[in-house]
């Protein structure tokens, strides 16, 4: 089946939160600190606020105090107290933080005037600040070091990247009678109205919040900003309509982004290659304040311990602030991180006892037998639902030594690396409504907000199979706080999953009240809500990559030769759209691995049609998820995880050819890495 979203997405009839057009709207732009950590001195707007055509400029003393702060759900009590201001108004802890507002009937005016707020800064010097110290695990770690005949050491880099998502962050709202109307582009309706409830100090129904399209998330859009609160406060404030677009800068330096992640990664192992021991020191980038950057060392953690059986392991965490945009996700959300570190110590490890990268991996993997997996973690639950990894990697292998290299002059290599992610676990329950009208017509809500994954198509399919429809009868309505009480996010590879349990679910609600009621629909119609609940642990979505690569010795430029993903996404809905997430899941993968970084005075480059010129070899390998009653495992990030991991894997053994001592240990690989 294709994809039903598609017609007016490629056509250009999508509506994204800029396309939104109420009539008398303002315009909004944003104040942004130049200083990337500094004191403020003095704000003063007056001059901004008596330039032609604005109506308001605002600063932090004219927000109301529920309004000055961005709470953030799921922290530590100590992390959740360090809290982001919505305009920063003593000190700014990063360049672009918010300082003040302007709002004007033109766009240009309101820029123009933003320009003119007057703001003192008084430089500060860059810190860094560890504010969470915290450990877990399990066994003996030190015993099984004591003994070990092998031990690997190394330290291991992945730098911060952006979502880059095509459609910049947006918001528009709207005042009602007794709340506010927001359409934004977001991945989380209902933390966003959540945000804005609490900030404007409204009841929940009083703030409705949409997105209609979604032009790419990928993470980042997954939490509430400062401008969205912004947005809804001015409008009721001035009791107009008022828009805003973030340029393409202003997102790349605002919006949240992922990584920043410091390993120092060691594991004991016999003589055998069996390893004994893992242990790993990890330092994670927080950015300016916490945000939900400070969850991501869980799923790092829960990545490294899904593919092998480790008897013993202990993370040391040190969380640090430092002077840059809140860390988020940022597809994956720390399981390429987690899945990089395991899988070069993998390979270490290999090299130390001359065994070949897929043998070392081959000896440890988990197997089908043992499925389900529980991981001996005190204190909470990690299980690893049903799969089959050593044949994944046999495919894999097998796959990518069929292709044979050019002898063209540059140094060629093979790499490899499993990748299993923790995925569906940011919420327990998932509602979804189905209204069946006398004529035949069937609509079906959802809270969560799709921004590429199909969604329209993914819950019509459900629906008409379990509800016996034809699927040309039903409509899908998503996005829309008015529409369901509530709804999750979407994020975690949760879509399918959650979305789709939960669509089957009301379905198959709606299918027994049909039966009950002769198989007519009555004449005032039917409509039935129900859903998804969880049964108490995530699910285990798996891959391998294996990738062949030249490198050019001369200037360092990789090529991606021939590229094989071997993947488990459980019980597959339509596997066309799940083909597509893997493409762009393997080019975002591509991504972190050879070309982004967000550092200072970079130019920030992400995958593009030139970087991904061969059709990968995808080959699925399911074996249904026993989490869930549809047996789904998600597929959004299948993609991605195992791809810096394996890409690495192959630069590092072409490399080896000219220069059989080097090791690739950060992320991303520049050229200037790889000029053997």
């Amino acid at each position: 089946m294709r994809r039903v979203e598609d017609g007016r997405l490629i056509t250009g009839r999508g509506r994204f939160a800029a396309d939104v057009h109420l009539p008398a709207a303002l315009h909004m732009a944003v104040r942004r600190s130049t200083a990337v950590h500094a004191n403020v001195t003095r704000i003063d707007a007056s001059r901004a606020a008596g330039q032609a055509g604005v109506v308001g400029a605002f600063t932090a003393a004219d927000l109301p105090p529920a309004a000055r702060f961005l709470a953030e759900d799921g922290l530590p009590p100590h992390l959740a107290a360090m809290r982001r201001p919505v305009l920063a108004g003593g000190e700014v802890r990063y360049a672009g933080e918010p300082i003040g507002i302007v709002v004007a009937a033109d766009e240009y005016v309101a820029h123009d005037a933003a320009a003119a707020i007057e703001v003192d800064l008084e430089p500060l010097a860059a810190s860094e600040e560890v504010v969470w110290r915290g450990a877990d695990g399990f066994g003996d770690v030190d015993a099984a070091f004591a003994g070990a005949p092998v031990v690997v050491h190394d330290r291991l880099v992945m730098e911060r990247v952006c979502g880059a998502a095509i459609e910049p962050r947006a918001a528009v709202a709207a005042p009602s009678a007794d709340g506010v109307e927001v359409w934004t582009s977001t991945q989380a309706v209902y933390r966003v109205r959540d945000t804005i409830s609490r900030a404007l100090t409204l009841e929940r129904d009083k703030v409705v919040v949409r997105a209609h399209d979604v032009g790419g998330g990928f993470g980042p859009k997954g939490r509430a900003y400062p401008e969205e609160v912004l947005v809804a406060w001015a409008a009721k404030k001035l009791d107009r309509p008022i828009a805003w677009t973030a340029s393409r800068g202003e997102d790349l330096a605002t919006s949240m982004q992922a990584h920043g992640s410091v390993f120092e990664m060691e594991i004991a192992a016999g003589d055998d290659g069996i390893v004994r021991a893992v242990r790993c020191t990890l330092s994670h980038d927080l950015g300016a304040y916490p945000s939900i950057g400070a969850l991501v060392p869980a799923s790092i953690m829960r990545t490294m311990l899904c593919a092998y059986r480790v008897p013993a392991f202990r993370l040391e965490l040190r969380g640090v602030l430092t002077n840059a945009v809140p860390t988020g996700t940022v597809r994956g959300g720390g399981a390429p991180q987690g899945d990089f570190a395991m899988e070069r110590m993998m390979d270490r490890l290999a090299a130390r006892l001359g065994l070949e990268p897929a043998e070392i991996r081959r000896r440890n993997l988990l197997t089908r037998d043992e499925m389900p997996y529980r991981v001996p973690m005190t204190g909470t639950t990690l299980m690893v639902d049903g799969g089959d990894r050593p044949r994944m990697l046999d495919d894999a292998m097998r796959l990518v030594g069929s292709y044979s290299s050019p002898d063209d002059g540059r140094l060629h290599g093979v790499g490899v690396a499993i990748g299993v992610e923790h995925t569906a676990s940011v919420v327990e329950s998932e509602p979804a409504r189905v209204r069946l009208a006398p004529d035949g017509s069937a609509e079906v809500t959802v809270g969560s907000t799709p921004h590429g994954q199909g969604h329209e198509t993914m819950v019509a399919q459900v629906v008409a199979d379990r509800l016996s429809w034809p699927v040309e009868r039903i409509t899908v309505r998503l996005a829309d706080t008015s529409l369901l009480d509530d709804g999750g996010p979407t994020a975690a590879s949760r879509g399918a999953v959650n979305v789709g349990n939960a669509a089957a679910a009301v379905a198959t609600a709606a299918r027994q009240a049909l039966d009950v009621a002769g198989g007519k629909v009555p004449a005032g119609g039917l409509d039935i809500t129900d859903g998804w609940q969880a049964l108490g642990t995530a699910t285990s979505p798996a891959s391998c990559h294996a990738v062949a690569v030249a490198v050019d010795p001369e200037t360092g430029a990789v090529e991606l030769l021939r590229y094989v993903v071997v993947y488990d996404s459980g019980t597959v809905i339509n596997p066309a759209m799940v083909e597509g997430q893997l493409h762009g899941g393997m080019a975002h993968g591509i991504g972190y691995a050879l070309l982004e970084d967000a550092g200072m005075g970079r130019d920030y480059m992400v995958c593009g049609v030139g970087d991904v010129v061969l059709d990968p070899v995808l080959i699925s390998c399911p074996t249904p998820a026993n989490s869930n009653a549809e047996g789904i495992k998600g597929a959004g990030e299948v993609g991605t995880v195992a791809a810096p991991a394996a890409i690495a894997s192959a630069v590092e053994a072409a490399l080896r050819q000219k220069n059989p001592a080097i090791e690739i240990r950060e992320l991303p690989i520049r050229p200037e890495r790889t000029r053997a």
